[in-house]
């Protein structure tokens, strides 16, 4: 009987210690991926900021200084862009933070 149990410990034991080991994996496998959403994050704010004072530049303009134009359309849609693609990488990160931690 008494040593059933010790072989059944022993089992339970190994896939206890796989499982957490497994866990481990997918904790750090989960952080990278967080990491790396960060960085994509970071990498999109310089081109960001630059985008957003041309369309300030623009919008700050008078008289028949203001243009509408192709550059101002696709600085819109730029932006626009950015706000979509922010919303969606902040959602996956927040997601990937709660995992983690």
């Amino acid at each position: 009987m008494c040593y059933a149990l010790y072989v059944m410990y022993g089992r339970w034991k190994d896939v206890l210690e796989r499982t957490v080991a497994e866990l481990d994996r997918e904790i750090a496998a989960l952080s990278d991926s967080k990491d790396a959403l960060e960085q994509a994050l970071e990498a999109k704010n310089l081109p960001t900021e630059v985008n957003v004072e041309n369309l300030t530049t623009r919008e700050g303009r008078r008289d028949i200084d203001v243009v509408e134009d192709e550059v101002e359309d696709q600085l819109q849609k730029v932006c626009a862009s950015y706000v979509h693609d922010a919303s969606w990488l902040c959602s996956v990160v927040s997601v990937a933070s709660a995992f983690v931690s």
